[in-house]
C-alpha cells in the first residue's frame, strides 16, 4: 500500500502534496517512508475517535449515506454511479490551474502498475483534485 502510494504522488509531483493523514489502519505502519520517499510529505494520524480529523473519509461516507441508509447493502453503488452524478468531495490532494502542466479537460489518472491502486481526477469547487484508491486485481 505505501509502496503504491508514494509512486502514485510522484507522477502527481512530489511538491504539490504536502501532508497525508490516513485512517489508523494497519496498512500504514510504515508511514515513516513517505516522509522519507517523498521530501518530506509529512504523514498525520488522527486521534481515536476523532472522525473530524479526516475530513475527506467522513465527507466521502456522507455522501454514500445519500444513497444508502446507514445498515444497509452499499455494494451496489459503484463508483461510476457516484461519479455520474458530479457530488462535489473535499479531496486532500487539491491543484488549482497554474499547476497544471496539461489540460484541465483531461487531467490524467495515475496508476500503480504493481498493485492496481490509483488516483483518479476529481473536480471540487474549479479545483483539480486526485482521490486514491486500491483496485482489485
Amino acid at each position: 500500500m505505501v509502496d503504491c502510494m508514494i509512486n502514485l504522488l510522484r507522477n502527481v509531483g512530489e511538491d504539490k502534496c504536502k501532508t497525508v493523514t490516513p485512517d489508523r489502519g494497519k496498512e500504514f505502519s510504515q508511514h515513516s517512508r513517505i516522509t522519507l520517499e517523498l521530501n518530506g510529505t509529512k504523514v498525520y494520524f488522527p486521534d481515536p475517535h476523532a472522525p473530524w480529523q479526516r475530513g475527506t473519509n467522513e465527507n466521502t461516507n456522507g455522501l454514500l449515506r445519500e444513497y444508502s441508509p446507514k445498515g444497509e447493502d452499499i455494494s451496489g453503488i459503484f463508483d461510476s454511479q457516484i461519479q455520474d452524478e458530479e457530488i462535489p468531495r473535499e479531496i486532500v490532494i487539491m491543484l488549482d490551474g497554474s499547476d497544471l502542466a496539461y489540460s484541465p479537460d483531461q487531467p490524467p489518472q495515475f496508476v500503480c502498475e504493481d498493485c492496481g491502486g490509483a488516483m483518479s481526477p476529481v473536480y471540487y469547487r474549479n479545483k483539480l483534485g486526485y482521490e486514491f484508491r486500491l483496485e482489485d486485481k
